[in-house]
């Protein structure tokens, strides 16, 4: 059974900045994802520890998300270019937003 798939409001943001044809790229590759969210090759370190990727290497895309089991929900976080790792520190500090918003019971 699939995750639920929402996106953070600036997640949100970043998909509507894009072309359609790369958002209709981006959505099957979370949705994809949501079927199996848990991939240890895309698991991401360091502040982003518990988070994970997406890499759209031919469009140079990357989505980072969250997963939260309790919920069975896959949390977007980030959309963007992997450029001097601007989509990383952008998902650090999202991360960091989104777990001040969202405390865990």
């Amino acid at each position: 059974m699939p995750h639920e798939v929402i996106f953070t409001k600036p997640a949100g943001r970043d998909l509507r900045k894009l072309d359609r044809q790369v958002v209709n790229a981006v959505i099957d590759a979370i949705e994809t994802r949501a079927l199996e969210p848990h991939t240890a090759t895309d698991a991401l370190g360091g502040n982003l520890k518990g988070a994970f990727k997406i890499k759209l290497l031919h469009l140079g895309i990357r989505i980072v998300y969250i997963v939260e089991d309790n919920v069975m929900r896959v949390v977007v976080l980030t959309i963007g270019k992997r450029e001097n790792d601007a989509v990383y520190q952008t998902a650090d500090i999202r991360l960091a937003n989104y777990k001040l918003e969202n405390p865990e019971p």
